[in-house]
């Protein structure tokens, strides 16, 4: 088994622990991103792969948090991002064609 096909079973299994133990689901993220996002606490945390962290994730609160808190798209991120504009496209927009008239509230 090739090490990038290593590494997806850890994202997965990492990204499951965190669900199950937490109730953060994280399992929809783009891969790319929760690749990206996943290898950044690897590199903080000075482990060598994703499966030293899962016994982490469901046992140090502490860590969880920290990992959650780095693995969470903050907002102004979300509208940089190009493959969110693409999920609304394909998912919100045809919903919201449904209605005869939306109304939007944007702050700021």
């Amino acid at each position: 088994m090739q090490p990038d096909e290593i590494e997806k079973i850890e994202l997965e299994l990492f990204l499951e622990a965190i669900y199950q133990r937490y109730g953060y689901d994280f399992r929809h993220y783009a891969r790319a991103s929760a690749r990206r996002r996943a290898r950044h606490i690897l590199t903080k945390s000075g482990h060598k792969n994703l499966s030293e962290l899962i016994p982490l994730l469901l046992r140090n609160e502490e860590f969880a948090h920290k990992a959650v808190h780095d693995f969470s798209i903050t907002v102004t991120e979300m509208f940089r991002d190009p493959d969110f504009y693409q999920a609304v496209r394909q998912t919100v927009t045809p919903y919201l064609q449904t209605y005869p008239f939306i109304k939007i509230w944007l702050a700021g």
